[in-house]
């Protein structure tokens, strides 16, 4: 898979690169808020994924501090809601949105690292299927992709650096 299967619909995707994943959930309020100031993107529209579920519960808790009301995806019929839907990569499978935010693609964080007793065949179909898993969530977007990190982004999405709208949270 290659991260510039993501710009077939002729939008650059963002790169959001913040000092930490509370710099993260800050930008993601503030684009958010911005995004729906005008009514050509509800807050239905709005995707929010990340890698594990402790990622998902966090960014709820950020959002729905200011004020923006959240649905997690496991717990999402289907149903048009005003609310922002919120899930891990894989939950994303099959969604589509005007403008998605993957929260934490950050070395270090994801794909997660091998546990001290993991065997190796099982770490690397794991991350096999955690990085499959961010692309199926890259794709979810009509009209724009935003990807949160570290300042030390993960080494899945290093690659196609070139290929991003790249900005400081």
């Amino acid at each position: 898979a290659d991260a510039t299967a993501t710009r077939s619909s002729g939008f650059e995707p963002t790169l959001v690169v913040a000092t930490d994943f509370a710099k993260q959930c800050e930008y993601l309020i503030a684009t958010i808020t911005q995004l729906t100031s005008d009514s050509s993107i509800g807050l239905g529209d709005i995707g929010v994924f990340g890698p594990i579920n402790n990622d998902v519960d966090a960014t709820i808790a950020a959002l729905q501090s200011a004020g923006i009301p959240t649905i997690p995806l496991s717990k999402y019929d289907g149903k048009p809601a005003a609310k922002v839907k919120v899930g891990t990569f894989h939950r994303a499978k099959g969604l589509e949105f005007k403008v998605v935010f993957l929260m934490h693609v950050s070395a270090g964080h994801f794909p997660r690292p091998q546990e001290p007793n993991q065997d190796g065949n099982e770490y690397a179909e794991q991350r096999s299927l955690n990085i499959a898993s961010l692309f199926v969530a890259m794709t979810r977007p009509r009209d724009a992709l935003f990807v949160m990190c570290s300042p030390d982004p993960s080494e899945v999405v290093e690659p196609a650096l070139d290929q991003f709208n790249i900005v400081e949270a």
